[in-house]
């Protein structure tokens, strides 16, 4: 929406639900590196321990983009979970550093969007409307691909979904 430049910029309810976000490329080297040095099947966090509102979003990847729109927030939609935060403590014990900021995470997202751009959606079942948006979203622009659940299976199903649809 910010690569469009909408004003006003909308956000799911209150836009206050925060999530913490972490560029693909720092994300693939935890991976890589819980590959690595953990072997006895313990958890690994993967993520900047920095929550961002949905509104800081927003309002990070309208500046990217040069404009100033209104935030509106759209409270008759689900906010999901409020905060998912991630403590990478431990990851970062085993020596990971994130390269990318959350902001500088944004800005690759929004260069290569202008370039050539694929967006993968994973509908993880819920009983909303995701499926029938995305479908509407595919007919304005065929590379916005859809991962189709019929139920919730969790993230790394969902991730690794997201994966398998990526070409690039």
């Amino acid at each position: 929406r910010a690569a469009k430049r909408e004003d006003p910029l909308v956000v799911c309810g209150s836009g206050n639900q925060s999530r913490d976000f972490v560029y693909i490329d720092d994300f693939v080297d935890a991976i890589c590196l819980a590959i690595k040095k953990v072997s006895d099947g313990q958890g690994v966090n993967i993520g900047l321990g920095q929550a961002t509102s949905f509104r800081e979003v927003a309002k990070i990847m309208a500046e990217l983009e040069g404009y100033s729109p209104k935030i509106q927030p759209l409270v008759d939609k689900v906010e999901g979970s409020f905060m998912v935060l991630a403590d990478p403590s431990f990851l970062k014990s085993l020596g990971w550093r994130p390269k990318y900021s959350v902001r500088d995470g944004f800005k690759k997202v929004l260069d290569k969007i202008s370039k050539s751009h694929e967006i993968i959606f994973v509908n993880d079942g819920s009983a909303d409307t995701t499926r029938e948006k995305v479908m509407t979203l595919r007919k304005k622009d065929k590379k916005v691909k859809l991962a189709n659940f019929s139920r919730n299976f969790g993230h790394m199903p969902a991730v690794a979904a997201g994966l398998s649809e990526a070409k690039g």
